[in-house]
């Protein structure tokens, strides 16, 4: 199905006077729509109208439409998520082509990627429904493809669009609860102002979020609110819908993943990867269970569908369940590229699909297995049994399986189905793992995921880093007073981003923790202020497409928003209140795109991010704790049992700063010797002493003193030309770094403006403290640079310390290393860290260096 033109009469000859009687939940919806969407009308309006699955939110909209839209000349833009909802919005308008009135014929077409659909380019002005999945609307329409002379070319979807420029234009958006994502909404809100006015339906199942954020998109997009909204249970009470009747059914089947994943799951509400879920698919004795579950009790589950997740399992399960003589078929929309051959990708056709999913309508199949591809929009009315065989996080995927066998026996279910079984598979996780579950609720999760660490995490990362510098540093005076790095509170960041899986598109609420210290505190203040200014937000932020794109990762920082950062960084913030960590990009990042997508819906005011405060900081001054100590004059035992109690009572923090008593002891040492240096012995009152800090350089007669003890040369690169050299601080000021000849060192330019604000000690440390490696970046060689200076740049900075010991090369022919270049590493740094990135070092040294003779780098 791609095109029809629809005559009519005829279709209302073959209705012969038969018209299909409305619920009552329908009628209602009528009235709505006929109140709301009224002709003609200079403005903008948009509406949504809630129908719980299988209550016909379909032939609802349809229905009416053909009455009250297509009859009066206007055109139907149709938007849905998938082929299938495709299907069915065409099948639906053409059973109810009869209740059209005052014309002759409608033209019908449907555009997908689907090889049964039309083409994008076959759209055509003179289409009174065009059915199209949101993804192709979204992309035909911010295409900017260029013809030969390089002018852009409209596609033929956007020249849909503008020919109805000004005339009345009716949009539906099937499953409306994508709406608030950002390319639907962008698609959406551009048209408006392209349109200038068109009418906008929604249908959902779903209902509206409780997160402010998303119902504020929401409500931006259908400005007339919730028109009409049927509820689920007085639906079952009329026998409209059937009462799910959920069965768990444990698998005994154990799972684990690992800390990183389990972050993800947990607070950002992730599926699960890809090779969790083949690891799952392919367990056979999971799917003999779930096969077996079935068998046994057949008679019960009657006409059941079994959503699985790979085509292979399809295959699996359906051969074991023809085994045992069920009769069964499987549908899947592709087989994996790897599966082999071209004779097997390609041995299931949407054919084959379709034959096989009429023989389950018919009854000719009691069981069928499907990839998720029947989620949405495939209409069984019959089907009295769903198995889910998998656990999703996600709320919409499982209420949309669900929705495949809640239709009632008055809406077609067959006249004994009063009730429907929703099989759930359940695994034994060694983690608990917040899965979506039935009638708890539809709209996701209800309070914001959050993306990065909480507050308490920060600082206990950033702590024990700290602590590990100092002890390779080995040199504890310069230490600056605990309570400086302990922050006074926190900002709490809120944006919308897509959640894009197999079969779904959701949208989430995402928290960042901002964390704020005592010397930043009012660079923030000034910073918000300033961005909720009126005229603050310029073209370069509120133009900025990418402040409000999916994920704030490394590429988001790059070119024009990296300029606008460093930007707002240099305005605001100065050396001495820079971010703990080195993240003051990321931080700035999070209040900007939190103003940005907020102000547009909520206003100023509430565009604000939340502040807390952390109330509790100074209990946990480790410079009071040490002080009382030294007042009681502990000796050794006793201390350490003081310490062991402190570090264990109950709601004490320092466990979740520390994570370890050994840390903990370590640090308070640290923090005792600092103060005994500085001969502080005084017990503060109420608030810990104010330690005065140092100047920010060092004198000059100092200056030279670092110089001459790192041999007047770079201890990064060995660049030695002295007008370049510049005195960088190993612990950076901005964290808290001391200015003393200890923690200073003898830097290059070029080394010292790639070190910028990060700790890295190229003075005396010879073994990387790294987990794991960093990013290997080739860095530009400089103007003057020895090939020898170059290299040891990239791979010291790669290691994070000096990881080089020596470099052995020639670049005359006679020379031992001419053709062979030798890489050199201190001992207990990992010889396979830059293995992995050799032939890259290889053509940097031919390509970028010039030197075409060397065919080898070793590596020791």
């Amino acid at each position: 199905m791609s095109y029809s033109t629809i005559i009519i009469e005829e279709e209302q000859k073959k209705r012969d006077g038969r018209i299909k009687s409305l619920f009552p939940h329908q009628k209602d919806a009528y009235k709505s729509l006929s109140e709301t969407f009224t002709f003609p009308s200079e403005q903008y309006k948009g509406g949504l109208v809630v129908i719980p699955t299988g209550g016909g939110k379909t032939f609802t909209a349809v229905n009416w439409i053909c009455s009250n839209i297509l009859s009066k000349g206007i055109k139907v833009l149709w938007l849905a998520q998938s082929s299938n909802l495709l299907d069915q919005a065409y099948e639906t308008f053409i059973h109810s082509a009869a209740d059209i009135h005052e014309r002759k014929q409608v033209n019908i077409r449907v555009v997908s990627s689907s090889q049964s659909h039309s083409e994008p380019s076959s759209i055509n002005t003179t289409d009174d429904v065009l059915i199209i999945t949101t993804q192709s609307a979204i992309k035909q329409y911010n295409s900017s493809v260029l013809d030969l002379q390089g002018n852009v070319v409209e596609t033929a979807f956007k020249n849909y669009l503008l020919a109805n420029r000004g005339e009345e234009f009716f949009v539906v958006l099937d499953e409306a609860h994508h709406a608030p994502a950002y390319g639907c909404r962008n698609l959406l809100l551009n048209m408006k102002d392209m349109l200038g006015k068109y009418y906008l339906l929604g249908l959902t199942a779903t209902p509206t979020y409780t997160d402010i954020r998303r119902r504020g998109w929401l409500f931006e997009i259908f400005d007339q609110g919730i028109l009409s909204q049927a509820n689920q249970a007085e639906l079952i009470a009329q026998n409209i819908l059937a009462l799910p009747n959920y069965i768990e059914k444990p698998t005994g089947r154990e799972y684990e993943v690992d800390d990183r994943l389990y972050n993800r799951l947990v607070r950002e509400h992730k599926d699960l990867p890809e090779d969790i879920v083949e690891r799952i698919a392919k367990d056979s004795l999971r799917n003999n269970y779930i096969i077996n579950e079935y068998v046994q009790n057949k008679n019960t589950y009657g006409k059941t569908i079994i959503f699985v997740d790979r085509w292979y399992q399809c295959v699996y399960m359906e051969t074991k369940l023809s085994e045992l003589g069920v009769n069964v078929g499987s549908v899947f929309s592709k087989i994996d590229a790897n599966s082999g051959s071209a004779d097997l990708r390609n041995q299931r056709t949407k054919s084959d699909n379709e034959r096989i999913i009429k023989e389950f309508k018919e009854g000719k199949i009691d069981v069928l297995l499907n990839v998720r591809m029947l989620a949405e929009g495939a209409d069984i009315p019959d089907a009295k049994t769903v198995f889910v065989t998998r656990q999703t996080t996600s709320s919409i995927l499982l209420t949309q399986m669900i929705g495949r066998v809640l239709r009632g026996k008055r809406a077609g279910g067959g006249e004994n189905k009063t009730e429907a079984n929703v099989v759930l598979f359940i695994d034994n996780w060694k983690q608990v793992i917040d899965w979506a579950r039935p009638g708890i609720g539809e709209k996701g999760p209800t309070s914001p995921t959050v993306r990065g660490y909480y507050p308490l995490e920060y600082i206990s990362i950033d702590l024990v880093e700290k602590l590990s510098r100092q002890i390779e540093i080995g040199d504890f005076s310069g230490v600056a007073p605990f309570i400086k790095t302990i922050p006074i509170g926190w900002y709490i960041t809120n944006i919308t981003v897509n959640v894009s899986g197999n079969s779904e598109e959701e949208t989430k609420s995402i928290n960042e923790y901002v964390m704020v210290y005592e010397d930043n505190a009012e660079a923030f203040i000034n910073l918000i202020n300033f961005l909720l200014e009126e005229n603050s937000l310029h073209e370069d932020i509120w133009g900025n497409e990418d402040f409000d794109e999916k994920y704030l990762n490394e590429k988001w920082f790059k070119d024009d928003v990296d300029v606008l950062i460093k930007r707002l960084e240099k305005q605001f913030f100065i050396e001495e209140n820079k971010s703990v960590g080195n993240i003051l990009n990321r931080d700035i990042g999070c209040i900007v795109r939190h103003i940005v997508q907020n102000k547009a819906v909520l206003g100023d005011i509430s565009a604000r991010p939340d502040y807390y405060s952390f109330d509790v900081r100074h209990e946990y001054d480790l410079t009071t704790l040490v002080l009382y100590v030294l007042k009681k004059d502990y000796n050794d035992l006793a201390q350490l049992q003081y310490l062991k109690n402190e570090f264990s009572k109950a709601g004490s923090l320092w466990k979740q700063f520390y994570k370890t008593f050994g840390n903990f002891k370590i640090a308070f040492e640290i923090e005792k010797l600092r103060i005994l240096e500085g001969e502080i012995t005084e017990l503060p009152v109420v608030t810990p002493p104010n330690v005065i800090r140092r100047e920010k350089e060092l004198s000059e007669t100092e200056k030279e003193h670092v110089k001459r003890r790192d041999g007047f040369q770079c201890v990064c690169c060995g660049y030695d030309i002295k007008r370049s050299l510049e005195i960088d601080h190993i612990i950076p000021f901005s964290m808290g770094g001391e200015t003393s000849i200890q923690n200073s060192q003898t830097l290059c330019k070029t080394c010292n403006g790639i070190k910028s604000n990060n700790a890295i000690n190229f003075k005396d440390s010879y073994k990387s403290l790294l987990v794991s490696p960093k990013k290997f970046v080739l860095y530009p060689p400089r103007r003057n640079d020895r090939p020898i200076n170059t290299l040891k740049r990239i791979i010291n900075f790669y290691y994070h310390c000096n990881a080089v010991s020596n470099i052995n090369l020639h670049t005359r022919k006679n020379g031992a290393n001419y053709s062979v270049w030798e890489v050199e590493l201190y001992p207990e740094n990992s010889v396979a860290w830059l293995e992995q990135h050799k032939e890259d070092l290889l053509s940097y040294i031919q390509n970028d260096l010039g030197y075409k003779h060397v065919v080898e780098v070793e590596i020791k």
